[in-house]
């Protein structure tokens, strides 16, 4: 079986607080975009991941496997192929999608049905994007990433993804944060079209500051934010040819 994978952007990151246990509370603004992996699932004798196109550690994909069988009490196993297309380390949370997606096909295959928020609970303390992951829309995305609100939004601008093929780790960028704003109404993040803003972008310039020049130079086709923790960002412009032509060894793709 081959399936779709696909990647999210946060239009909005905001990080409103350091828990004691050194998670942060977040308020955010995702949405999928068609930019995918593709995840080859198949019966097998034992439990196998590997990556078709990129040297990646599998460790993360086998937590979510064995948390996956505990709770659910499955004995099958299943090999596992991810072909990469979503970029490693670029804040478009590719392996917490790749992650959900391979939870959900599982347990299709086994004929087992749960409600999302079940789902959400038995993984939501392996990454904060996983939850998100069982989602196809737009929505507002609270907590450690566990809270999730769908909503309709019309007021979103024109988008171009810009994606420098720089990894960033997300633990660098959080362990050098020291920006906390103030948590917005639902209202003000449906209504409003100045909400578009990423908390984390000073702490990953002290990790990249190449990702800094990057956005100020994105600067001249629209206003910039990053997505996730780096390295992507995204453009309020409809300018894509021309983002094209200045960086042609980017990831440049139109996002909506």
């Amino acid at each position: 079986m081959k399936v779709k994978c696909r990647a999210k952007v946060n239009l909005m990151l905001k990080v409103i607080e350091k828990l004691n246990n050194g998670y942060h509370n977040l308020q955010m603004l995702n949405m999928r975009i068609d930019l995918c992996d593709y995840i080859y699932i198949e019966k097998s004798s034992e439990f196998s991941v590997t990556f078709k196109n990129e040297e990646i550690d599998p460790s993360f994909i086998y937590k979510v496997i064995n948390r996956l069988c505990e709770c659910y009490n499955i004995k099958n196993k299943y090999d596992i192929v991810i072909e990469k297309h979503i970029p490693v380390g670029s804040g478009l949370g590719g392996a917490s999608m790749n992650a959900a997606k391979i939870v959900d096909e599982i347990l299709q295959l086994e004929g087992i049905e749960d409600i999302v928020l079940n789902k959400i609970n038995n993984f939501k303390d392996l990454g904060a994007d996983i939850a998100y992951g069982f989602y196809d829309s737009l929505a507002i995305v609270e907590g450690l990433g566990e809270k999730i609100y769908i909503i309709e939004k019309e007021n979103i601008p024109s988008l171009v993804l810009v994606n420098p093929n720089i990894l960033i780790k997300t633990k660098d960028v959080f362990e050098k944060n020291n920006v906390y704003t103030k948590k917005l109404s639902h209202n003000e993040i449906i209504n409003s079209s100045d909400i578009y803003i990423n908390d984390l972008e000073k702490a990953a310039f002290l990790v990249d500051n190449s990702l800094n020049i990057l956005k100020q130079n994105l600067t001249k086709y629209g206003k910039v934010i990053m997505s996730g923790t780096g390295s992507s960002f995204l453009v309020h412009t409809d300018k894509i040819e021309q983002i094209k032509k200045e960086y042609p060894n980017y990831l440049v793709l139109k996002v909506n």
